[in-house]
């Protein structure tokens, strides 16, 4: 009835159906009817087409056996859109959106307007936009090798993909550092496909490094008011129409100005860059194809227009390796990783399963899974709508290891496993190699020498040099590289070609030699005797900045085989001996800040440091900066005068070690709203945490999520007092008890939904404050003091913040200082005529110390907060006053007033760091 109702309403007007595929010959018989189809799909009841059809459409596939079921009754002017929910994460309101069509159990049709597509796209779901074009119903013919055997230089390849290649590229690709664009240095802050400038550059750099690499490269523009795909091609030498790709899509989510996408999808991107990189190297029989789509997030837009002008213009494609999120695994769990493929084109199962073999044989450390009816929530589905051969390779996407920062500004670098991502890259690469069976080797041979010491005399053949590295430059500056063992030797198999090798050992001038040949089953021996470099002194002394005690502290060179060296704990003196070269010297001491510092050594030369003292507290900053709360804090910290030091876990478990710890008085720890698995210390934190307390410290944690995500662990129970705690009751005032008596009841505003707990003490911890829902806060005391609140310490009201801080740190036994406020080189001009320069460091318990190690006092001047007053102690040879105003906040204007007649008066610039 419904279906003659919508034929009575549309006779004339194509609809969009639903035709079920079970029979074997369905599709023969559909295809009989001459209707277009749309899309084919898999639920989870079987197979179907999407598909067009007018009234007489209908009424011939009914007629020829078929199961058709009306979806839209009038395509007229429709979008569609498949959508699919993340896994394990619950679906959201559909028609919310636009209008639900079906819900296959595996994806969902909607009509929707572009806006509420992209919308939705927001929420974390992905989209499939379906194009109303004819789709074929049979796979292209794509054979894949039965058989997967090791093969040396396919060894040689993957061997190149390095983790700090892969960390590097995706570091640049996600913002967390500038990368190169036409010249000039620019961070990629975003790849949103709508925000402008950002995605236009990172099309830009990906297209740059291709076009370097010497590959043709085409913009594909797919709307003139969107940014292109990008795609680099290596024109096969002995059969150029059999293509290759290997893709991902470099576009990302969320749509603000900041989008890092480190694992969405820079870490496919970063497998394709690499790709490119190392391919570029050999010889192809085929054509490789290196592609990055955009407009991946709005529905699969960029490929999508890219496959069907592909299968429009005929291009022979053979096998698509498409790579989506290949960089999250979480911490200590099995390296799964995901191979979808559909049954629909049976090539797909072949390829996901020389992908699987290549994981086996080359023995990575991946657990594969072959997925037969995979999502279509990627770029590889745009290649199986026109029967092309692809498969998705994605992290543990169904499998239930799914990434929880997805599609957030917490999707960095820091939280990604590097040794699972080399991994899923040298396997990508491995098996595009493989897959294509096209490599023209072009011979390999081996090269192999010994480097010595140029002053060992000839009759004992050189003293062996272990550790040298021996670099190989190919002509088109491809460099291969190998490491000597204890005796000096060292081997690489490399292509036949001709190469400039050179040795370099630390302690010993670098040689080169040019000319050097390779043949084919060939070994070459390249023996290299290294003089030993000039060597020169540097020494000095560590002593502590504005007491000039010295200090027993460590002087490491960074970046060679030195062992550090001690300074003298009576004296801080120190002394090196370093080969000609440059070097950065890094000065540690406990409890005080390290310094590093460039030099070169080129002559004897002298080297003081003056390490400042760390504060007595260190301030552990793991809310994610969404919000960030690090302000409510430091404020308050700062209003009290006392100095701290902060560790950001960078949005992951990036924790302080008990060395670190151990330097500091106190700890104060918080999580603002983070969670989703890393609220509050982890199990190596905890650990580290309770050797802190051991020694007698003192601990404050202010978290309404460390419970949610670890649960009650033995940390909470032995070092905290918590015997259970509640989530997620919703504390709305606080009152305080025990330590904190006499202060409240506060009325707490959260910058953030209140998911706030109840804690339940122990024997051993006390009330610290009670909350309308109960124990909000707990206290301890026994060799350390620890403080767990379960409601933020920023939901207090503003004024109560210092009151409460300064409570706990007394109850700890924390004075404030001696803190660094800022640091500022000044210069002044006095009208004696004198003038000079030096620098300040103010201190947060308001005394400075200049530049040669005087001291004095500062304060800003009460009622006036852009003016500051320092003072050198009476007694000095110049007992000076000082008064300056802040005209910008990098910068201090202001008169000083020398008052033993050394120097009347004159004024002082002071800059601000």
């Amino acid at each position: 009835m419904q279906a003659a109702a919508a034929d009575a309403a549309n006779a004339d007007g194509v609809a969009l159906v639903a035709v079920s595929l079970r029979a074997p010959d369905d599709l023969e018989r559909f295809a009989g009817t001459d209707m277009p189809a749309f899309a084919r799909l898999q639920g989870l009841t079987g197979s179907y087409l999407l598909a067009g059809a007018d009234a007489q459409g209908r009424q011939a596939m009914q007629q020829a056996g078929l199961t058709v079921r009306i979806l839209d009754p009038d395509i007229r002017g429709g979008a569609y859109y498949l959508a699919y929910a993340v896994p394990g994460h619950s679906a959201p309101d559909w028609n919310t959106y636009g209008r639900l069509l079906l819900d296959d159990g595996q994806q969902v049709l909607l009509r929707a307007a572009a806006a509420d597509a992209a919308r939705l796209a927001e929420t974390g779901v992905d989209l499939r936009a379906l194009t109303l074009t004819p789709k074929p119903l049979d796979a292209l013919p794509a054979a894949m090798p039965a058989a997967v055997d090791p093969d040396p230089l396919i060894q040689q390849m993957m061997d190149q993909v390095t983790t700090q290649a892969v960390y590097d590229y995706d570091g640049g690709l996600s913002g967390e550092w500038p990368v190169t664009i036409g010249g000039q240095p620019y961070t990629i802050l975003t790849r949103h496909t709508y925000s402008g400038e950002p995605v236009q550059k990172a099309t830009q750099y990906v297209g740059e490094h291709m076009q370097a690499l010497g590959l043709d490269v085409e913009y594909h523009v797919w709307n003139a008011s969107r940014p292109p795909n990008v795609i680099g091609e290596r024109l096969g030498s002995a059969n150029p129409d059999d293509v290759y790709l290997i893709t991902a899509h470099l576009d990302d989510m969320p749509s603000g100005a900041v989008a890092p996408g480190a694992d969405d999808n820079a870490s496919g991107s970063v497998a394709v860059l690499l790709a490119a990189d190392i391919f570029t190297q050999y010889e192809w029989g085929c054509t490789l194809r290196f592609a990055f789509w955009t407009g991946e997030e709005q529905g699969l837009l960029g490929s999508q227009a890219y496959a069907q002008r592909a299968f429009n213009q005929g291009d022979n494609i053979l096998g698509v390796i498409n790579l989506d999120m290949i960089g999250w695994n979480t911490l200590n769990s099995t390296p799964d990783i995901e191979l979808h493929a559909t049954n629909s084109i049976p090539p797909t199962l072949q390829l996901a399963q020389l992908f699987a073999d290549v994981v086996n044989v080359y023995d990575l450390n991946l657990v594969p899974h072959i997925i037969p009816n995979g999502t279509g929530a990627s770029d590889h589905a745009s290649f199986w709508d026109y029967g092309f051969n692809a498969i998705l390779g994605i992290e543990n996407y169904t499998g239930g290891d799914f990434n929880p920062y997805y599609h957030t500004t917490q999707d960095r670098l820091a939280v990604l496993d590097m040794a699972y991502f080399t991994d899923f890259v040298k396997a990508s690469l491995g098996s595009f190699a493989h897959m294509s069976g096209c490599l023209i080797p072009g011979g390999l041979g081996t090269l192999s020498g010994q480097v010595t010491a140029a002053e060992a005399s000839a009759a004992e053949g050189g003293a062996p040099i272990a550790g040298a590295v021996v670099r190989m430059t190919d002509p088109m500056n491809h460099t291969f590289s190998a490491t000597t063992d204890a005796g000096g030797v060292y081997t690489r198999t490399l292509m036949a070609e001709t190469y400039e090798v050179t040795a370099e050992a630390f302690g010993y001038l670098p040689q080169s030699v040019s000319g050097v040949v390779i043949l084919t089953d060939t070994l070459t021996i390249q023996d290299f005797a290294l003089p030993a470099a000039p060597t020169y002194l540097v020494y000095g002394k560590v002593t502590e900045a504005g007491t000039g005690a010295p200090l027993a502290a460590e002087v490491a060179v960074l970046d060679t085989p030195l062992p550090p060296v001690s300074t003298n704990p009576d004296t801080g003196f120190y002394m090196l001996t370093l080969p000609e070269d440059s070097y950065t010297l890094r000065v540690t001491a406990f409890g005080h800040q390290l310094e590093e510092r460039a030099i070169v050594a080129d002559h004897d030369q002298t080297q003081m440091f003056q390490l400042l003292p760390l504060p007595p507290i260190l301030l552990v900053d793991d809310d994610d900066n969404a919000p960030d709360v690090r302000g409510a804090y430091t404020a308050a910290l700062d209003s009290l005068g006392y100095g701290y030091d902060v560790w950001d876990t960078g949005n992951s478990d990036n924790e302080p070690d008990a060395a670190t710890l151990n330097q500091y008085s106190a700890v104060i720890w918080f999580t603002g709203d983070e969670f989703g698995g890393a609220a509050g210390p982890g199990g190596s934190g905890e650990a580290a945490l309770a050797a802190f307390l051991d020694n007698g410290r003192c601990l404050m944690i202010s978290s309404q999520d460390y419970v949610w995500d670890r649960g009650v662990t033995p940390f909470m129970q032995s070092y905290l007092g918590v015997a259970s705690a509640t989530s997620d009751v919703s504390q709305t005032t606080v009152t305080g008890s025990g330590v904190y008596g006499g202060l409240g009841p506060y009325t707490l505003a959260y910058p953030f939904t209140n998911y706030s707990d109840r804690l339940t003490p122990d024997g051993t911890a006390a009330v610290g404050f009670n909350g309308n829902a109960g124990t909000a806060a707990l206290t301890k005391s026994a060799a350390y003091q620890t403080t767990f609140w379960g409601f933020p310490f920023e939901a207090l009201p503003a004024a109560a913040r210092p009151t409460t801080l300064a409570t706990t740190l007394t109850w700890c036994g924390v004075s404030p200082g001696p803190g660094v406020v800022m640091e500022m080189n000044y210069a002044y001009w006095m009208n004696d005529g004198s003038s000079g320069n030096g620098h300040y460091t103010l201190l947060a318990d308001a005394t400075f110390v200049d530049e040669s190690d005087r001291t004095g006092t500062w304060s800003y001047l009460p009622g006036t907060p852009q003016k500051l007053m320092l003072r050198y102690d009476p007694g000095l040879a110049c007992d000076a006053l000082s008064v300056g105003q802040f005209p910008t906040p990098k910068q201090v204007r202001g008169w000083r007033l020398c008052r033993d007649g050394s120097g009347a008066a004159g004024v002082w610039v002071g800059n601000l760091p």
